[in-house]
């Protein structure tokens, strides 16, 4: 049996079932598995079209304080190995698919199973020719800072090979799977050691249907014909809308200033009415959606900012004897004081 599966928070819950709603509407008929981190799984509306996983169901291995000291963002992508080998191991899939949830699905994920007959794990780059270098909304600097493979999918087959690659990364994401911290971002910058270490067993494909984003959407020749998008000559499977906020429809990535998004939009014109299908397809999900509590944003009574996690991961404690503990608190509170005292609410 295969499986799509994805990680998020609940506050991006919605996503999650508007990807898989895309899949129903696609005819991807395999069960979509939402490992939600942060919050019960029981606060969270049913939906017969996904399975919600807790963390708890996969964690096995991980370390205790792994939940406190990444930033949600952090663990949704150090979480990534454990929810696929939990999908090999306990429920005996045969192939998995990884997507991040901002994804808009074109098509049937035929391809991509076919592909794994003869290949352990897929995955595809951020570019497949070099950006411009008047490109204002991507460069290959970035692309360097944040790894040339793209974490947002990877495809698996279950095996020998899959184990090794998988236990490796359970190893290595709790301890580097940091954003802007250790010179890291997130998942991305390890991927590419899969090459190295894996050269028999990982693919890379370079197919100009997949993973289409803001940051390459400018060498992506796409048309709609028929009812279908197109791209390459082949089929569009996969859209990802990284950065596309609803609060925001005008924009194609949030990331970037609104003259990047223009001049993105004005170099591929056809992104607006990605963009607008979209917006169609999870605006419904946000409807009337009130979001349960993130719940890991404390240990031992203290708040969590970035300082306080990276002090929790070097030391596994906050010592409230340590002179790294009051530097931190001092400047956490000093910000807050700022905060109040010009009218803007303390992040939370």
């Amino acid at each position: 049996m295969n499986a799509f599966c994805t990680t998020v928070t609940a506050s991006h819950f919605p996503y999650a079932r508007a990807l898989a709603r895309s899949f129903r509407d696609t005819d991807n008929l395999e069960p979509l598995y939402v490992l939600v981190l942060g919050s019960p799984k029981e606060s969270l509306p049913a939906d017969p079209n996904l399975i919600v996983v807790a963390w708890e169901e996969v964690a096995a291995g991980s370390p205790r304080l792994m939940p406190y000291y990444f930033s949600a963002f952090e663990f949704c992508n150090a979480a990534k190995p454990f929810l696929i080998s939990h999908l090999f191991e306990k429920l005996g899939m045969e192939k998995v698919v990884y997507l991040d949830s901002d994804l808009l699905i074109a098509d049937r994920f035929d391809r991509i199973w076919t592909a794994l007959d003869t290949s352990a794990m897929l995955i595809t780059p951020h570019h497949l020719t070099p950006p411009p270098l008047t490109a204002r909304h991507t460069n290959e600097v970035d692309v360097i800072d944040l790894g040339f493979l793209n974490g947002g999918f990877t495809a698996w087959r279950r095996g020998e090979a899959a184990h090794k690659m998988l236990a490796w990364m359970r190893e290595r994401f709790p301890v580097y799977g940091f954003y802007r911290h250790l010179g890291m971002a997130a998942d991305q910058k390890l991927l590419p050691l899969l090459l190295a270490y894996f050269p028999q067993d990982v693919r890379v494909l370079f197919s100009p249907a997949l993973n289409i984003a803001y940051w390459n959407a400018q060498e992506r020749d796409v048309t709609l014909r028929d009812g279908r998008w197109w791209a390459g000559g082949e089929r569009v499977l996969f859209f990802h809308l990284s950065g596309y906020k609803l609060s925001q429809p005008d924009l194609a990535c949030a990331y970037v200033s609104p003259e990047a998004n223009a001049a993105l939009l004005a170099s591929a014109p056809w992104l607006r009415a990605v963009m607008d299908a979209y917006h169609q397809l999870v605006a419904p999900y946000f409807a009337d959606y009130q979001a349960p509590a993130y719940t890991l944003t404390t240990y031992d009574g203290v708040w969590l900012n970035n300082d306080f996690r990276r002090l929790l991961f070097r030391t596994g404690r906050l010592d409230r004897g340590s002179g790294a503990f009051w530097r931190i608190w001092l400047v956490q509170t000093l910000r807050m004081v700022k905060r109040l005292s010009t009218g803007v609410r303390p992040l939370r």
